[in-house]
């Protein structure tokens, strides 16, 4: 929001509408990225070349697929350094992005933009199916690319239709509605991956597709672009990525509360990503659960999702914010113990309810301690460094997963990771002085 923004009232239908947006990308990172997608690319598309002639075959896909099937755990490996990469990609780009947006009054342009983009990405991960490992990996990182933009231009719109009164309740609307979004997509693709063909289960890009660009909609027919164009960008995208990297590192200095509570949320968020990006991976490899099974328990996981979403601010209010999260990563540390341990399907139901619960509270309450850390006059920069973070650590997650893949080949090591992120984050989280 800048100075020359019009400043006047949203209608309930235009907040409805932009909280739409995330009730339609909530598709994309449930079904793609946390449930279906991740075991079709393990299972089929980067499945390990059978004999040594196929993968000598000299094509890229074949070399590729064989020399992460020497890893133990290829296929997980190879989601790991697309989650990674695309990530890395992000963290540069998105300061061009909204400053380009913000400056040239066009942030429903470029949203529209990364939606189309994301929309027709995942599309075309139809077409990648047994062994096509590099056509599955570029469209999966250029879906996630636009995904990652979309999510940050679409949280751009927030301070111009809500209030300081209604702010936090405007934001928990879209926080809401997406987690009832990737419980309706997975709904929906449940009937394809029951029919378990080849053609059914690349058929769920296709749906996926489909309801991210008809979820979206409302969105672009009904909120309003409030700002104006104020000209072209004075510097190159590297030199605002770069000076957006100083600017946060010497901000640590002026609010060091602010700064210790978003390094306690760079590691627990390591976590939180960690388990987005892997969960039916260990579900399938470790608990040996079949995809329906895993559709029917995240599904599950939503609706617990949304239920701690809700407890924790009822419980924030009451007991404090910074108590409230301690508890839910103890929650999460315990969680995190158990899967190391266990290996039945009944433990992973466990799992994934405390998991989904733990989710919901853990992203619900951290916001409102950004929100309350805030200096006063400064929540897009506070939130700016928020997002830095954020992306940051979704980047750690994988990156950290593949390395330990690579060392070990095993799933096991990369939940340790997680687990001690999440202990680290803790540990870190008491060094916040202020009162929460």
């Amino acid at each position: 929001m800048t100075a020359s923004t019009e400043h006047s009232a949203a209608s309930k239908r235009e907040i409805v509408s932009w909280a739409f947006f995330d009730f339609a990308n909530s598709s994309f990172t449930t079904v793609i990225i946390t449930v279906v997608y991740a075991l079709y690319f393990k299972g089929v598309v980067a499945a390990p070349p059978e004999t040594l002639g196929e993968i000598m075959d000299g094509s890229l896909d074949s070399l590729i697929s064989g020399y992460a099937a020497q890893l133990g755990e290829g296929g997980a490996f190879l989601w790991s350094v697309a989650l990674a990469l695309s990530n890395v990609f992000i963290i540069f780009t998105a300061p061009l992005i909204g400053a380009a947006a913000d400056r040239r009054g066009r942030k429903k342009r470029y949203l529209f933009i990364s939606y189309l983009c994301c929309s027709l990405a995942t599309a075309g991960l139809f077409f990648a199916g047994s062994g096509d490992v590099t056509l599955a990996l570029l469209m999966f990182m250029v879906a996630n690319i636009a995904f990652a933009s979309g999510e940050n231009l679409v949280a751009g719109f927030l301070p111009e239709l809500a209030t300081p009164e209604n702010m936090s309740r405007v934001s928990a609307l879209g926080w809401g509605i997406g987690y009832l979004g990737g419980l309706a997509a997975l709904a929906m693709v449940l009937p394809l991956a029951q029919g378990g063909s080849d053609f059914q289960l690349r058929s769920i890009c296709l749906v996926v597709a489909g309801f991210f660009l008809i979820a979206g909609l409302p969105t672009f027919l009904f909120v309003r672009e409030r700002a104006v164009d104020r000209g072209p960008l004075p510097r190159s995208s590297f030199d605002l990525a770069m000076d957006q990297v100083k600017e946060t590192w010497h901000a640590r200095r002026r609010h060091p509360d602010l700064f210790r509570f978003l390094f306690a949320l760079l590691f627990f968020s390591i976590g939180v990503y960690g388990v987005i990006g892997q969960a039916a991976l260990y579900a399938e490899s470790l608990f040996g659960l079949a995809r329906e099974s895993i559709i029917l328990i995240f599904m599950a996981s939503q609706i617990a999702a949304a239920v701690g979403a809700l407890a924790s601010g009822k419980l924030g209010d009451r007991f404090g914010s910074q108590k409230v999260l301690g508890a839910t990563l103890i929650l999460w540390i315990i969680t995190g113990l158990i899967a190391l341990l266990a290996s039945s399907p009944g433990a992973y139901w466990v799992i994934a309810m405390t998991a989904g619960f733990a989710m919901g509270a853990t992203l619900s309450i951290a916001r409102a301690i950004v929100g309350r850390l805030t200096p006063a006059g400064q929540s897009a920069e506070t939130f700016g460094y928020w997002g830095l973070f954020g992306r940051l650590a979704a980047c750690l997650a994988p990156a950290g997963n593949a390395v330990a893949i690579f060392f070990t080949g095993s799933l096991r090591t990369g939940i340790a990771y997680f687990t001690l992120s999440f202990a680290i984050g803790f540990l870190l989280l008491f060094r916040v002085k202020t009162k929460l």
